[in-house]
């Protein structure tokens, strides 16, 4: 879609992918979708198309910030595994070039730093997502669509990526099980005070976990998460970094007691949850005891 450089022809496009049923698409051989997908199957490595999609769990329009997507991509295993920071940072910078190039990301006014996905691409990413729109809740999209509830899913077992972020939830409650669920945002949920613990008790796979900037006062209460790996690159205060250094105590601690099963011991990542003014010292030192 590089080539369409006019306001109308990515309206027309974003019109013509809005109004279709999702399960239509793959039997569509319009020129939109047609570009579209050329531009998705070029993306040769299977690890690039991840990383592809990835882009779209965010709200539409958003300004992606360049390190954190390689932060999510490293963690995901998308850009190299633990312990090669270096390289996974290359190869992520290497990523958002290639799909620049080839029109699957759009450079910002600073490039240096930010990329855009249009609002076309990112639903042609999701519905590539949903396995061609045959299975819509392989990934749970409602990113900044304004929900005050959680969204309806009826079959959580399929669900590997939720993205509900940027919205106005006030309360998560009940448990579900989303044994292949990897990656849940919930962060920019400003009214977002608690989240029952039985809610987190069948994410086995989850990998990355996003609550900042909520109001989170109850933090997985009686959960059994028993592993936390915290980035405290975006901690802002004195009191997160204090937070910071008690977690990365508890990290050590506990890592040795889960000897050497990979799995076991990269469980779960927590990404950004400390926002400056926000949950303090005393209830992370909570949370990492649940």
């Amino acid at each position: 879609m590089s080539c369409k450089k006019k306001v109308r022809e990515w309206n027309d496009a974003l019109h013509v992918l809005t109004s279709s049923p999702r399960v239509e698409f793959a039997e569509k051989e319009d020129e939109i979708l047609s570009i579209l997908k050329y531009s998705y199957d070029s993306l040769k490595v299977g690890k690039l198309k991840s990383c592809f999609q990835y882009c779209a769990l965010f709200p539409a329009g958003s300004m992606l910030s360049k390190d954190s997507l390689i932060e999510y991509w490293e963690v995901e295993g998308c850009v190299g595994g633990f312990g090669s920071h270096y390289i996974a940072k290359n190869r992520g910078y290497e990523n958002i070039d290639t799909l620049v190039r080839a029109g699957l990301l759009m450079e910002s006014d600073d490039s240096t730093k930010f990329v855009q996905m249009h609002d076309v691409v990112r639903k042609m990413a999701l519905w590539v997502a949903s396995d061609l729109g045959k299975n819509r809740e392989r990934w749970v999209v409602e990113a900044g669509v304004g929900l005050r509830d959680m969204v309806p899913v009826q079959d959580w077992t399929g669900v590997r990526k939720m993205s509900l972020m940027n919205n106005e939830i006030e309360e998560i409650s009940g448990g579900h099980d989303c044994h292949q669920l990897t990656t849940l945002f919930l962060q920019q949920n400003s009214n977002l005070v608690r989240i029952s613990g039985e809610f987190f008790q069948y994410m086995p796979m989850l990998v990355v976990l996003n609550m900042s900037f909520t109001e989170l006062e109850e933090l997985i209460a009686g959960t059994d998460i028993t592993f936390v790996r915290f980035a405290i690159s975006q901690l802002v205060t004195d009191k997160d970094r204090a937070a910071a250094r008690w977690f990365r105590k508890v990290e050590t601690s506990r890592t040795s007691q889960l000897g050497n099963d990979q799995e076991s011991r990269e469980h779960l990542w927590v990404i950004k949850c400390i926002k400056s003014g926000g949950i303090g010292t005393t209830r992370f030192k909570r949370f990492a005891r649940c």
